[in-house]
């Protein structure tokens, strides 16, 4: 990957990053407001309690975006941004392009998706 690849995407990263903390600061405050709302109503209870579910998994969903972006900046860091952490080979630039946080090549992932398949099978089968 040459030096332009890269910077353009520890730009991406960065700019994902900045989109996802402010995501997660607009998550926890509607969390904070409906906490609020949730303990001085009582009526229509279940779906607030349901939008506070919700909340609490977008939010989630947001921690973990936030880690893997980290997770590919330390890689850029340590020069090992691109490449595969299962094989070692680089993994595609259309690739990145469309997931700039992705460690797996396409086949490493398509196999760790297969052998998960597989697990499920295994695991329903003996039910």
């Amino acid at each position: 990957m040459t030096e332009k690849q890269l910077q353009h995407f520890r730009q991406t990263l960065e700019k994902q990053l900045k989109e996802s903390m402010l995501m997660f600061d607009l998550i926890g405050r509607s969390i904070n407001r409906r906490k609020g709302v949730l303990q001085e109503e009582a009526k229509d209870k279940a779906t607030r309690s349901d939008d506070f579910k919700l909340l609490l998994q977008q939010a989630d969903q947001e921690r973990k975006r936030v880690g893997e972006i980290h997770q590919a900046l330390n890689r850029m860091t340590c020069g090992r941004y691109g490449i595969c952490v299962a094989c070692k080979r680089q993994i595609s630039l259309s690739r990145l392009e469309i997931f700039p946080t992705a460690r797996f090549c396409l086949e490493c992932t398509q196999l760790l998706e297969q052998e998960e398949k597989n697990r499920e099978w295994a695991r329903a089968s003996t039910r």
